[in-house]
């Protein structure tokens, strides 16, 4: 009974206790939150160790002072203090003389920073560069002097808009072959042409970054070739030649048969006139579409001096004047600093205004004189690729080949045939096609 009274009271003593505990532990754990977010933490922050950090297998953590050096493995890389890096806003971080990013002394000025162009602020640019055309910034290392290369400024901000022209001329070398399929009507050939000397002389102008316009001439040529015969001396003094004639009555050919000398003569001329608009990617492509004009003529003669009479003469010309439009690309790719390759393509659809004559003396009479004229579709297309190198920004020397042809035009071996009728030359024909090939080398200068 004594233990069981016991009992009871320790019991009852025990849950007052916990009771009593559980409430004191709830208001100090009030207490405790409240004064906690009254009161500021005080004492010192808990310290940040490297080596806290965890790592993949191979990593290690490198550290340096900013504007040092960083050694790994035996190389030294240098660090970039990022104060001294143009911002996107004006301050006393960026370096002297230099504004906001876009809008730095010597590079844009602010018209340009805001999408203008031509304003005098952009043509102090250097391409790539920190420092104005007349400043003492330091240069990029693909400023070789003179105003920006693209013709449009350049800097860490990006290209600007300058207005420009350019003047091109290339020194050209160029072969024909129309003498590979010759027909003569005389018994012995011509020779083939010589390369002859021309020019492409190109001025240009782009008042913004994108649109410009250009004006080319290129020629003039003039191939030669010609060849003269004794009969004396090569066939015993009996020079024939391939003559006939179908007419009824006989057109009479004596001046031709049993000749003491015969020559042939052709001669060849090339030249043409461009007018261009253009679109303008930078410095490596240039889309351009326009209008052209091309000329070229042929004049051969064939003459005859026989042993007994007065001599002879076969005379045939073919005059081909091609006006259309045209269109092209022009493309380059840097392969150093200095040397880029580029690519020259042409392509039009012309109107030909062929006119061609014939005419044939015997014994120093006319026997045959006709001519006639027509209008052909005729094309015309060009590619050439070579390298330039780049001696300032605004001024390259280049070299490469050339390659052209032209499609049904008219020429003067194609006006006849060797059976000769009072109506031949009456009809002018334009179907022949004409290669040229060869070399060039010329300059561009920007300013």
């Amino acid at each position: 009974m004594v233990i069981s009274t016991i009992f009871r009271r320790v019991t009852r003593r025990s849950i007052l206790v916990v009771v009593a505990s559980t409430a004191s532990c709830g208001l100090a754990g009030g207490e405790a939150v409240a004064q906690t977010a009254a009161s500021p933490i005080s004492g010192p922050a808990p310290e940040f160790n490297l080596s806290d950090i965890p790592l993949a297998e191979g990593e290690r953590i490198i550290s340096s002072s900013i504007s040092g050096a960083i050694e790994f493995d035996g190389q030294s890389y240098q660090t970039v203090d990022p104060l001294s890096v143009p911002g996107l806003a004006g301050g006393d971080e960026h370096p002297p003389g230099f504004g906001a990013m876009g809008q730095s002394e010597g590079f844009y000025g602010n018209s340009c920073a805001n999408g203008g162009c031509g304003q005098p602020g952009c043509r102090n640019a250097r391409c790539g560069g920190i420092g104005g055309r007349h400043g003492g910034g330091p240069r990029s290392a693909v400023d070789f002097g003179g105003r920006p290369r693209l013709g449009a400024g350049g800097t860490v901000c990006g290209p600007t808009c300058n207005p420009y022209r350019y003047a091109t001329v290339d020194a050209l070398y160029m072969g024909n072959n129309e003498l590979d399929n010759f027909g003569s009507p005389a018994l012995f050939n011509l020779g083939d042409f010589d390369y002859e000397l021309g020019i492409r002389a190109t001025i240009g102008y782009v008042p913004d970054c994108r649109n410009g316009f250009e004006f080319t001439f290129t020629g003039p040529f003039q191939w030669t070739s010609q060849t003269s015969l004794l009969g004396a001396d090569y066939f015993g003094g009996n020079l024939d030649s391939l003559l006939t004639t179908n007419a009824n009555p006989p057109i009479p050919l004596d001046s031709f048969v049993d000749a003491e000398s015969q020559f042939q003569r052709l001669e060849s001329e090339y030249l043409s006139f461009e007018a261009n608009k253009t679109l303008n990617g930078w410095e490596v492509v240039k889309l351009l579409y326009g209008v052209r004009y091309i000329q070229y003529e042929e004049d051969y003669i064939f003459g005859s001096t026989p042993n007994v009479g007065l001599p002879g003469l076969l005379r045939s010309t073919a005059d081909s004047r091609l006006i259309g439009g045209q269109v092209g690309i022009d493309l380059t790719y840097p392969l150093t600093c200095r040397m880029w390759s580029d690519m020259r393509l042409r392509g039009g659809a012309f109107a030909n205004f062929h006119e061609n004559s014939f005419q044939l003396v015997n014994q120093q009479t006319t026997r045959i004189f006709n001519s006639d004229n027509d209008v052909r579709l005729a094309g015309m297309f060009e590619i050439s690729g070579g390298l330039r190198y780049y001696v300032t920004n605004n001024f390259h020397i280049r070299g490469g080949g050339e390659l052209w042809y032209l499609s049904r035009v008219g020429t003067a071996l194609d006006q006849f045939n060797t059976s000769l009728s009072p109506r031949t030359g009456q009809v002018a024909r334009a179907k022949d096609d004409i290669l040229m090939y060869g070399a060039s080398v010329g300059a561009e200068w920007k300013f």
